[in-house]
């Protein structure tokens, strides 16, 4: 499971399979029941993401193919776009543009409505492990092997500012909720709180003992997830700076999580072909 990502109005939760399911899955959020399976990719499948409306949800896959599926009525939609080495993606904030991070390491930026591709930024030494928009969609984070983050302004589209501070690969990046923090995971096995607008450090978090491959802020901003190879979950309270639970239940490691948009749920994808459903209830209480 390379992708898990629940639609914005919470209905649904969303899949990419590996490289011998190859399918996209789409799963009742509520009831955990699955609702479709998309089938078009032909190679392992490692981004899915769902446009604001929650009607249309976009998967990446190393087949060199970004595929739009139609949630509603189960089926694919528009044509695919030809993405060479694509290996990460995210949809702006208010539909219009979709980003892809690619083994290049290049950022392609397209223009959704008309399948367009609007510009091709070029700044890392290494692969493109992740992109992330912030919430005002104004400026995007790319997260690299060459242990560097670069943020970008989208609407001037030129580089804002590299940051500096992991030791290996950056395999996640995530905005804070009201667009302030940053949250990167590297294979240095930290965790590292950024200034959004600074570019500075603002906490380093360590608690795992593996890479770090995964992270997502929760709803209202008061806990971050990170997932790690080390098979487990860990919930950082943000306002005491410390782990405020843990997570263990998947057999082999993390590759993304994911948290619901309304409810105290997390899910979680992982290399053991499972995707688990997390109540955070009794973790996060009313902070949630």
């Amino acid at each position: 499971m390379w992708s898990v990502a629940f639609s914005p109005d919470g209905n649904y939760l969303a899949s990419a399979g590996g490289c011998f399911d190859k399918t996209v899955r789409l799963w009742d959020a509520v009831t955990g029941q699955e609702l479709f399976v998309f089938v078009g990719h032909t190679y392992r499948v490692v981004a899915v993401a769902f446009t604001p409306d929650s009607r249309t949800l976009a998967s990446l896959s190393d087949d060199g193919t970004l595929r739009f599926w139609d949630v509603e009525g189960g089926r694919q939609g528009r044509d695919p776009l030809r993405i060479r080495g694509g290996t990460s993606l995210a949809v702006h904030p208010a539909g219009q543009l979709l980003a892809v991070g690619t083994a290049q390491g290049t950022v392609e930026l397209w223009r959704l409505e008309e399948a367009k591709l609007e510009a091709v930024w070029v700044g890392h030494a290494g692969a493109v492990h992740a992109v992330a928009f912030s919430p005002d969609g104004r400026m995007l984070a790319v997260a690299s092997q060459d242990t560097t983050i670069s943020l970008w302004d989208v609407v001037g589209k030129q580089k804002l500012r590299e940051l500096k501070g992991h030791s290996a690969d950056v395999r996640c990046v995530a905005f804070h909720p009201q667009g302030t923090l940053l949250a990167s995971g590297s294979n240095d096995e930290k965790v590292i709180l950024w200034g959004a607008t600074t570019g500075q450090v603002v906490h380093v978090f360590q608690g795992h003992t593996w890479y770090v491959t995964t992270v997502a802020f929760s709803p209202n901003g008061n806990f971050l997830a990170s997932g790690s190879s080390d098979q487990r979950i860990l919930l950082w309270d943000l306002s005491q700076r410390k782990v405020g639970g843990a997570l263990a239940g998947h057999e082999e490691g993390l590759l993304s999580v994911a948290f619901h948009p309304r409810r105290p749920l997390l899910a979680s994808g992982s290399s053991d072909t499972r995707i688990l459903l997390w109540d955070l209830s009794g973790v996060v209480g009313t902070r949630f």
